[in-house]
């Protein structure tokens, strides 16, 4: 056992005062013989004899007393980790994540995680090194090395802010066990603040043993494990007449109760501020079409109610074309060109015929959708540009066929525009009759006008042969052949047709759905600015033709501005943003005049406000000797405890107040009886005198 305060072990002595004043305020009687009570004084000595047992046991308790507040205030401990001394190296791991935004009582869990970070500095022993990484999906320490000086450390947590990324909390505690290894020292500390957030946890656990010396303390800051939240999950302009947005929505933590959300869309106008641009009430599973009372400029944001995590119930979106979609076009058939060309006609987009063998950039300049018509394999030039168009917020349109190289796809387009993939090598052939196409998605604007209801056939055109497509993990199945062959997929601003559209496959060119349902597909399409990035990502978009010389910027939600990079890749300038984090509608400007919208959106997976309890993450990291501090837990206490053993002195203080009033009721009870006794016996030997004196 050790002392935290020995010195006030001096007031062990105090516990003989009590014995001291009893000593020196001890009264001796005088002694005086009587010999008409002589008789008496072999009673009277054995209950003298039970009198002072009583006192000195009262005494006694007294004396404990004493010795007891005085071991409680020299803090008394059991030996804990650190009791044989040494440096400690202390590293402080904490959650900036965007989940870390969500609410709780009074405040967000990022509060109350860099609190609970102050209470372990303020714990801390002056001579103990410190450094601190704060993670989301990447771990970044905030000094270059551990540093003594305290005020500094809480300087730097007091100045930290949450981030909208997503949480990668195995990467960074793998990170900073490596940095503690590089670190001498007797003792290492390692404190992890986090909600658990499930979705955090993306890797498995770090493989690795526990360092010498290590005491990994994992502090929570919060007890909840189910939080319901509710999320926009995506927003894309529609400039067709009337102006609409598409709205995602999403709810976690409970089944959706299928009921209508508030939902509010508003538009950028001159000098960064917000106009409402429309209101209207859309269903809480799935979202829905809002129409607005304007077109849009340059971009927008959509709103829902407040909930759990407010920074997911606001989501910008770019603007659209304000007048018509210009389409071009790669085709060696004719179907879908003449189709195309009808609609330039109306004036309901304009047309451009592109060559294969010489699409480049320059080709793809101004254009708001591009269709690649059964495309064999393209050349590296033209795989570059695609692939540019459509990472800079193009729409693509691609109709698979005859000529389709399916390696070409897998191995070089299909990757770079997501993790679909075309599942064989050569088409499905249909058996009897053939296929119908028949709707798998309800209220997209691509299928607006046909059977509305589920599995409904969009077409009474058959289908003979199609590929067979992959959709991976984030396309969408708008359309079916059949339960097990998708039709029409959606990924972002592209879509994939997995039959032909020239008539080698199917009749569908001379059915009257097949003009409707590819210039819906091209105003769908018509976005004519820059695909949503996440917190972190770049903005990396070529240069547009003719305007090399101009000073390129980059406005954020704030109003600050950010020079972009020009630089070169493959022969062709491109403009490069750093990272982005902040969350909203950004501005692209050439010479400070708006060009388009950019929009930075949070990650779905941050909106998922599910967590691991404690014990559970305490299990997962067994092997690294983790401990958990609980919410209800003060910090302060856990590392002492922690680090020199458990204290006792409450123990202490509370045996000095229980010896307290066993001494008061004791003395209580047996002063009562005494004086009882003694007025007895008073009577008694009055009594007993007189009668011996008649003798």
């Amino acid at each position: 056992m050790n002392f935290l305060n020995p010195l006030f072990l001096v007031g062990l002595a105090a516990a003989a005062v009590p014995l001291l004043i009893h000593l020196l305020t001890r009264r001796r009687p005088r002694r005086t013989e009587f010999s008409s009570v002589e008789f008496l004084r072999e009673a009277r000595v054995v209950q003298m004899r039970r009198f002072r047992l009583r006192e000195w046991l009262l005494l006694l308790l007294r004396m404990l007393a004493v010795a007891c507040l005085a071991l409680a205030l020299a803090r008394p401990v059991l030996q804990g980790a650190a009791a044989g001394g040494g440096s400690t190296a202390v590293t402080l791991l904490v959650d900036k994540s965007l989940s870390m935004q969500a609410r709780e009582g009074d405040g967000t869990l990022f509060e109350r995680a860099r609190q609970r970070a102050l209470a372990i500095l303020y714990a801390l022993e002056p001579e103990d090194r410190v450094q601190i990484f704060a993670f989301d999906e990447q771990a970044e320490a905030l000094f270059p090395e551990p540093v003594q000086d305290h005020g500094r450390a809480r300087a730097a947590l007091e100045a930290l802010t949450p981030s909208g990324r997503a949480t990668d909390t195995e990467a960074a505690l793998t990170r900073a066990l490596g940095a503690l290894e590089t670190v001498p020292a007797v003792q290492r500390e390692l404190y992890l603040l986090s909600d658990w957030q499930k979705t955090g946890f993306p890797s498995a656990p770090p493989d690795r043993s526990a360092l010498p010396g290590l005491r990994l303390r994992l502090v929570a800051v919060s007890d909840e494990t189910e939080v319901m939240n509710r999320t926009v999950t995506s927003a894309r302009y529609r400039p067709g007449e009337p102006p609409s947005v598409e709205v995602g929505i999403a709810r976690y933590g409970a089944e959706p109760e299928r009921n209508d959300v508030p939902v509010t869309a508003s538009s950028l106008v001159e000098g960064g501020l917000w106009r409402e641009a429309g209101r209207g009430f859309l269903s809480e599973e799935s979202g829905g079409l809002l129409i607005l009372r304007e077109k849009l400029g340059f971009g927008g944001r959509v709103e829902i109610g407040d909930d759990a995590l407010l920074e997911d119930n606001r989501r910008a979106f770019p603007g659209g074309t304000a007048g018509a979609v210009r389409v071009g076009i790669v085709s060696n058939g004719r179907a879908l060109p003449l189709v195309l060309e009808t609609g330039a006609s109306a004036g309901s987009h304009e047309l451009r015929r592109l060559e294969l063998t010489r699409l480049s950039t320059r080709d793809l300049a101004g254009l708001d959708v591009l269709v690649l018509d059964d495309p064999p394999a393209l050349s590296e030039p033209a795989l570059a540009a695609v692939v540019d168009f459509a990472r800079a917020g193009g729409g693509v349109v691609l109709v698979l066929g005859p000529a389709t190289s399916p390696s070409f796809l897998n191995q070089r387009l299909l990757p770079a525009l997501g993790d679909w993939r075309v599942a064989a090598e050569v088409p499905v052939e249909a058996s009897g009759t053939g296929w119908t196409l028949r709707r798998a998605a309800v209220g997209h604007p691509v299928l607006s006008g046909f059977a509305p209801g589920g599995n409904e056939v969009l077409s009474q055109a058959v289908f003979r042969s199609a590929w067979r497509i992959d959709p991976g993990t984030e396309a969408r199945v708008l359309a079916r052949f059949g339960p097990e062959l998708p039709a029409l997929l959606e990924r972002e601003n592209v879509l994939l047709f997995a039959s032909d559209a020239d008539g080698a496959w199917s009749d569908f060119l001379v059915s009257g759905t097949f003009l409707p349902f590819w210039l819906q597909a091209m105003q769908h399409l018509a976005t004519g600015n820059s695909a949503d990035l996440s917190p972190g990502d770049r903005l990396d978009v070529p240069v547009p033709p003719g305007q090399g010389e101009a000073a390129w910027t980059l406005r954020a939600p704030s109003g600050q501005e950010h020079p972009l990079t020009a630089q070169l890749a493959a022969g062709l300038p491109r403009l490069l943003s750093p990272p982005l984090e902040e969350l909203g509608l950004y501005l692209l400007l050439a010479n400070g005049r708006p060009v388009r919208g950019v929009a930075v959106t949070p990650r779905a997976v941050e909106s998922d406000l599910a967590r691991y309890t404690g014990a559970e993450v305490e299990r997962r990291w067994a092997d690294l000797g983790a401990k958990l501090i609980p919410f209800s837990l003060d910090v302060a206490p856990a590392i002492r405890e922690a680090r020199y053993g458990r204290e006792l002195w409450r123990e202490m203080l509370l045996a000095a107040l229980l010896v307290l009033i066993t001494e008061s009721v004791l003395a209580r009870v047996w002063g009562a009886r005494r004086r009882a006794d003694e007025e007895v016996e008073f009577e008694e030997d009055t009594r007993r005198a007189s009668a011996g004196g008649s003798g």
